[in-house]
Parts: structure tokens; C-alpha cells; sequence
């Protein structure tokens, strides 16, 4: 599975993906990404075309190059917005995989209002939670009360110069999945989906939800409906080579692996503990330890046949 970026052709030039034709180019943008520093103005939250929170839209990256800069695609939905520097960590990162490496694992399929087909695929922390629930985390958090999945999420840690990740913990409460935030930066210009600007320092609680994408069969292309991330310098040395910049390979080693259910390497981390356990045993056990097995596995059998075991 590779994640790449779309072209400004792709988007909005004659020949742009159908996609684009029926839903638009501008794309909502996550409480994450904002966090991370994409650019929402108050210009963009107050336009009554993205008054509503859950819409709000800001610019985000192509991987067309223009001179030294690369194109973008505008927050307003009227085609690309100009060219934005090449260490712009305030344009948002609206990835691309191949639709033929997730369908089989996508679900709840549909097709939107805007006759683009939608489906489910992976997960990543995008809304901050509701001020009660953040206040409970952050008390369990402190006192040590909250359970981490083993999963971590990079973003940069960096506000200005070289990319550097900082790893967040996932952590699970009752059932759901969350990252704890600092906030790094003031932004009196960008208001979060509770409606309130971002304080410095603050810890954010952000729920893990899952990511829905837009389905061009024709191109095989999924789109991520909404900006992910934010934050990520692009390459100073791009040379229009996408497969060789810095952004690419933060997509490709942290975002596509992190985007995995926590479960899977839940249920990984416990295959790989339990052959380190069995190369401890002695043959004798190993034979012992055989017979234990094929027992339940009879057992299951039995529970997961017609009428069960009365």
C-alpha cells in the first residue's frame, strides 16, 4: 500500500477525476490537522458555504511543481491557490492510495448524495472530544488509570526548520480510541470543532475515528474525504521527483502503517509473544502442551456447530 498526492490536473483541470466533478476540489479539514497547523482563517468558517464546524476547509498540497513552489488546492473551492513554499507547514495533506489495496478491508460502502461512492477504510485521530470526556481522560490520565493500545502516531515536532517526529500514544476507555495533544502554538485565527480557539499548552484529548475516502473506480483511486494531517514540510529540494521527497516518506513510513487498527497489532504483539514463549519449551512440554491445544480446538468445534454443545 503507497499513499501519494493528487496532481492539479487531477483536481481541477480538464480531464480532473469525476470525483471532483460531483463532490468539488475544497475537502473539510480535522481538529488534528488544525492542531498540527493547517491554515483556517476565520474567513473560511464564517463564508456560509463552511459555516458549519464539520465543514470547515482550508488548502491543501498537490504534488504539482510550479518554478520553486508547488500548487495547492484553494479552501474557497475555486481551483488551485497559487503556489506555496516548499517548508509551508500550514497547508493541509489530503493523501491518495489505491483503491485495489483496500477494498477488501474497506466497509460500509455508499454512495453519498454527491453519487460518489464512500467507503471505510483504516482509522487516524481527527475530532477533539467534547469538554466532559476530555476532563475524565485527562483525570485518568494523570492518575495512571488509562491503558495504551501499543500504537503510536508521528507528526512533526517542529513548528519551523528540519522534520522531526514525536511519537503520540494511543490510548483506550471504554470501548474507544484516543491520542493526548499539547498544543504547541496559539492560533487566534483557526477555532476548533468546539468552537473555541486554540490555547497554548492546552491538552487536547482526540478520538481515533475512522477515515472515509472517496472511490474513482475508473482511476482505481481513493481519495481521504477530509485534510488528515498538517504540519509536514513538503522538500526544499523538490525537483517534481514525488517519490523522493520528505512528505512522501512520512506518508509511506508512519501514515500508511498508523492507519492500521490498533487490534492488528494488538493481535500481532500477542502472536509474536507466544512463539518467544514456545521457543523456551522443552520437547516434552511442547508434546504436553499439543494435546492441551487439539482439546480446545475440539471444544470450539463443537461450540461453533449446529445447536452447540447442549
Amino acid at each position: 500500500m503507497v499513499a501519494d498526492f493528487l496532481t492539479k490536473d487531477q483536481v481541477c483541470g480538464k480531464n480532473c477525476l469525476s470525483i471532483f466533478k460531483r463532490y468539488g476540489t475544497n475537502a473539510a479539514v480535522t481538529d488534528i490537522s488544525i492542531l498540527l497547523g493547517c491554515g483556517v482563517t476565520n474567513n473560511h468558517t464564517s463564508d456560509s458555504i463552511f459555516n458549519d464546524f464539520d465543514t470547515r476547509s482550508a488548502d491543501y498540497y498537490t504534488k504539482t511543481k510550479s518554478n520553486s513552489r508547488v500548487i495547492a488546492i484553494s479552501s474557497y473551492g475555486f481551483g488551485y491557490n497559487g503556489e506555496k513554499s516548499l517548508d509551508d507547514r500550514f497547508v493541509g495533506i489530503r493523501p491518495i492510495l489505491n483503491y485495489s489495496d483496500i477494498v477488501d478491508n474497506s466497509y460500509d460502502r455508499r454512495i453519498s448524495d454527491k453519487e460518489v461512492l464512500e467507503v471505510k477504510f483504516g482509522e487516524y485521530p481527527q475530532t477533539i472530544c467534547v469538554s466532559n470526556m476530555c476532563r475524565e481522560l485527562e483525570q485518568l490520565y494523570n492518575s495512571g488509570a488509562l491503558i495504551e493500545s501499543g500504537k503510536k502516531y508521528s507528526f512533526d515536532s517542529n513548528i519551523v526548520g528540519d522534520f522531526s517526529i514525536k511519537e503520540y500514544s494511543e490510548y483506550l476507555h471504554e470501548g474507544k480510541k484516543y491520542i493526548r495533544f499539547t498544543a504547541d502554538r496559539d492560533l487566534l485565527r483557526t477555532k476548533l470543532s468546539d468552537k473555541n480557539y486554540i490555547e497554548y499548552n492546552k491538552a487536547y484529548w482526540v478520538n481515533v475515528e475512522p477515515i472515509i475516502w472517496l472511490i474513482d473506480l475508473d482511476e482505481n483511486i481513493a481519495v481521504s474525504k477530509k485534510i488528515l494531517i498538517a504540519g509536514i514540510p513538503f522538500d526544499k529540494n523538490y525537483d517534481s521527483d514525488f517519490e523522493h521527497t520528505d512528505i512522501f516518506d512520512y506518508l509511506n513510513n508512519y501514515f500508511v502503517n498508523e492507519i492500521l487498527s490498533s487490534d492488528v497489532i494488538k493481535k500481532e504483539s500477542k502472536t509474536d509473544l507466544l512463539k518467544k514463549q514456545l521457543d523456551d519449551l522443552s520437547l516434552e512440554e511442547l508434546q504436553e502442551l499439543r494435546l492441551i491445544v487439539e482439546e480446545k480446538m475440539r471444544e470450539k468445534v463443537k461450540v461453533r456447530s449446529i445447536g452447540g454443545i447442549k
